[in-house]
């Protein structure tokens, strides 16, 4: 991904940290856990 330095890629890459922060977050707990426990409010 090629960023610039503007309000939208700033925006777009905390975005993306946060679903690093999540995996790792849950990477070492049971499967059950890892789960999204409601789809209906999965992004797509």
């Amino acid at each position: 991904m090629c960023i610039e330095k503007n309000e939208e890629d700033f925006i777009t890459i905390h975005h993306e940290l946060g679903h690093i922060f999540y995996y790792q977050a849950y990477a070492n707990l049971p499967e059950i856990f890892q789960r999204v426990p409601m789809t209906d409010f999965m992004r797509l």
